[in-house]
């Protein structure tokens, strides 16, 4: 494939771009409802498709008085406000109308998929950084997007660069699936060797986390200042890193001693159990895998300084009591504190069955690194034929 023939044109000479309504006629709050025309904006897009899962829906009336902005099967949804390139396929929808935040990409000489994965390039990334014109909140205009330089091979080339970079995606999708089925097995195997610990339909002895564990919480210091921060080497995470996973790093930050020094948090020993306070993921669970620090929307277990329970059990014990913390917060902010951590209710099975049960654990745990170095070996495979067809 002869990359030197390649044509390039403006991306407005391709495809014709169709912004949303943005008159009168606009959907406001008020006008939603529960069923009619999916109104899509910019959150609605997700992995590269629509998602129905929280979609906004208009009357046919309101679709109907819409100047512009109307999708069809083939587009392609591109974000100009907020999450810039941030795209969807429209593949899974027969109408709809999208937000001002978007603006429908309508291709008439070039593959749709192709122009999807062109707008994944780091070249576009380049364009998206060279064009943003928002100062509070990212943003671009169509006109600009419109201007953006995309190679043109022959049609037949196209398809066959979409059909080798969907291969690759699909291979890890299906691992990423392989993942998910290994999380269900490792459910299925807790619930058949214990029970639902909130039911307890096994009959175990009950106890409470505050009565078998130390239970406390991460702090933050009262300063951010450079001191504390700058230069740390102790990994420090908060509750977003909590979703019901094994926690082997951080997410980038690091705390100095003397920051620790400065809060109430301290350093947490490989094997503690981590549930989060607050918000979005209030009640998901962490196990750590190494010392780390946390701050005060985290609680902690040390599972592992305990005689009778072993940190896997407790940690997949605490993650069957999501559904306790669903009702706090009235349907506003969520918010949980070590009083509610210490009231959790735990059974109490024999530890050498833990121990079995964590065997078993450790055993999936091996199998998912597998697929995980699979995944990772076909993503670099995938980011290197992206780079030969789009750098």
């Amino acid at each position: 494939m002869d990359r030197s023939k390649w044509e390039y044109k403006k991306l407005g000479e391709v495809a014709k771009f169709i912004n949303g309504d943005r008159g009168v006629n606009y959907p406001s709050q008020s006008d939603f409802v529960e069923v009619g025309v999916p109104f899509v904006n910019a959150g609605h897009l997700k992995n590269n498709a629509i998602d129905f899962s929280s979609m906004n829906y208009i009357t046919r009336e309101k679709f109907d008085k819409l100047g512009s902005g109307k999708i069809q099967k083939g587009d392609l949804l591109f974000c100009l406000r907020g999450s810039l390139g941030k795209k969807a396929i429209v593949d899974n929808i027969k109408e709809g109308a999208i937000a001002s935040s978007l603006v429908i990409l309508r291709p008439s000489a070039i593959n749709t998929r192709f122009l999807s994965y062109y707008l994944e390039s780091p070249l576009i990334n380049d364009e998206i950084e060279r064009s943003n014109n928002g100062s509070s909140q990212p943003n671009l205009s169509a006109k600009s997007v419109s201007q953006f330089l995309i190679p043109i091979p022959k049609y037949e080339d196209q398809q066959r660069i979409v059909a080798e970079l969907d291969c690759l995606n699909e291979m890890i999708a299906l691992k990423q699936e392989q993942l998910k089925e290994f999380d269900k097995l490792a459910q299925s195997i807790f619930y058949d060797m214990f029970g639902d610990p909130i039911t307890n339909e096994k009959g175990w002895e009950k106890s409470s986390y505050g009565n078998e564990f130390v239970i406390g919480s991460g702090g933050t210091p009262s300063k951010s200042v450079a001191e504390y921060w700058e230069k740390g080497d102790i990994p420090w995470i908060g509750s977003n890193m909590c979703q019901n996973c094994d926690i082997y790093d951080n997410d980038g930050k690091y705390i100095t001693q003397r920051g620790l020094d400065n809060s109430s948090a301290k350093v947490l020993k490989k094997g503690t159990i981590l549930i989060a306070l607050v918000g979005a993921t209030i009640g998901k669970v962490g196990l750590l895998h190494k010392e780390m620090a946390t701050n005060q929307n985290v609680a902690y277990i040390n599972a592992w300084a305990s005689g009778v329970f072993d940190p896997t059990f407790v940690f997949y014990h605490s993650m069957k009591l999501y559904q306790l913390f669903l009702n706090l917060g009235n349907g506003g902010f969520k918010m949980a504190n070590q009083g509610f951590i210490k009231e959790l209710p735990i059974i109490l099975p024999p530890l050498a069955l833990q121990q079995q049960f964590a065997e078993k654990i450790q055993a999936i745990e091996a199998q998912k690194e597998l697929v995980k170095q699979s995944i990772a070996e076909t993503q670099q495979l995938l980011d290197s034929r992206m780079d030969f067809y789009f750098d």
